[in-house]
């Protein structure tokens, strides 16, 4: 089965594939997860315990199964408070996000000033400066990107009002604002701001105070420890027939805020089951499959994903110039064959021309001794028969133009010649 194919047989097998899923399987694994593991938080213990059971359940399913670890920078949120001081006296439920800049214990008093979805053009005409600023999380852009935009305007708090009409569900978040692991060269772009989450009810509470034109003023108080930290991943591979280019990632993240059920114990459930349903028609596949299940999501935000993609980089980085030192090793044999083949062709061209000087000498050794049976025959004579004054001559592969004149005029006798020349 490959990808991209829309013939009748691959949907037929697909169809299979898709009756074989079992709802039961998944939600046994959301139930043993929701409530073994309720707050897998990234480094805090039940992540790990969560992800050992995933691999044990891949394991028995055949699937090449590794337990990953990594180093990222976390974040643990710790104690929060919020209270209104003008106009009004409340407290306010809260949580403190991942990846802020902790209050002083003592906390601070600030103004507040509403600043809608907390988008670039909802801070116009806005001083935040020194303030602390209420956004709505329920519209564009990302959460991580309000906190950034807001910390770059000044403001030293930020105060995030969940989504969910008149509800008292408060909704955990990070403000790290730098995707993955952060590097020396982004690190500095994390925001520095301290950040609470409230619910959606407290937030349209303070929303109107805001719009009523009187000066709200908030105290705050937040803490998070943030923390290099070794986290575990689990990997799950089916190897398939060998036949394809590429394989398949299924994934979805592991860690997860309490109680974690829809996000993602029932996505960790459906890839385990797709896992036990492709393991048995491993056959059918041409390529692999990888099922990941990612943590530092949540809270580190994307931090292996980004990781991951980071070390195929670099392995693809690796491979090609390893691909390029072997074609610099290639061509460098290439040219040393040409020049070999060159001096091959040369050693021909020159062993062609020494045939040819060897058949004019024997030509003109021939010539010389006909010439001197001739001398010899007429007793001796010091004058030779003329010889046609365009021959010429190459005796043992030298040219004697001096031998060829004396014979065209006739002057030497030919044993005069013999010597000099022969």
């Amino acid at each position: 089965m490959g990808f991209g194919e829309g013939n009748g047989e691959t949907m037929n097998r697909m169809e299979t594939l898709i009756s074989e899923l079992n709802v039961d399987r998944v939600m046994d694994h959301v139930m043993w997860l929701t409530e073994n593991t309720p707050s897998r938080l990234s480094g805090q213990g039940e992540d790990r315990k969560a992800a050992q059971y995933v691999v044990e359940k891949m394991v028995s399913y055949g699937l090449a199964t590794e337990l990953l670890e990594f180093e990222t920078y976390n974040s643990r949120p710790g104690f929060s408070e919020l209270k209104i001081l003008n106009p009004i006296g409340l407290s306010i439920a809260s949580l403190a996000c991942g990846h802020i800049l902790s209050t002083l214990p003592e906390g601070m008093e600030l103004e507040l000033v509403y600043v809608g979805a907390g988008g670039e053009e909802d801070y116009k005409e806005k001083d935040v400066r020194g303030k602390a600023v209420l956004v709505e999380v329920s519209y564009s852009p990302p959460t991580p990107e309000k906190a950034r935009l807001a910390a770059a305007r000044g403001a030293r708090a930020i105060i995030c009002s969940n989504w969910g009409e008149d509800q008292d569900v408060i909704c955990h978040r990070a403000l790290k604002a730098v995707w993955g692991t952060p590097t020396l060269h982004t690190f500095d772009q994390i925001p520095k701001i301290a950040g609470l989450s409230i619910s959606r009810k407290a937030g349209e509470l303070l929303k109107k105070l805001c719009s009523e034109g009187v000066s709200v003023r908030i105290f705050v108080r937040a803490e998070a420890a943030n923390n290099w930290e070794t986290l575990v991943q689990p990997l799950g591979i089916l190897r398939g027939t060998g036949e394809g280019r590429y394989f398949l990632l299924v994934s979805g993240h592991l860690d997860a805020w309490r109680p974690g059920v829809t996000c993602n114990a029932t996505g960790n459930g459906l890839i385990l089951e797709l896992a036990r349903v492709f393991a048995k028609h491993r056959h059918t596949f041409s390529h692999d499959i990888y099922f990941v299940f990612w943590n530092g999501h949540e809270i580190a935000e994307a931090e292996k994903t980004r990781l991951s993609l980071e070390e195929r980089l670099q392995k693809l980085q690796e491979q090609r110039s390893l691909l390029e030192a072997q074609k610099a090793v290639i061509d460098a044999r290439s040219a040393e064959v040409n020049r070999q083949e060159e001096a091959v062709r040369n050693l021909g061209a020159q062993r062609a021309r020494a045939e040819q000087a060897c058949k004019e000498s024997e030509q003109a050794a021939a010539v010389v001794a006909a010439h001197q049976a001739g001398v010899v025959a007429h007793g001796g004579l010091h004058r030779q028969r003329v010889l046609p004054k365009a021959l010429r001559l190459r005796v043992l592969g030298e040219k004697r133009p001096g031998l060829l004149t004396c014979l065209g005029q006739g002057f030497l006798p030919m044993r005069s010649l013999w010597s000099r020349y022969c």
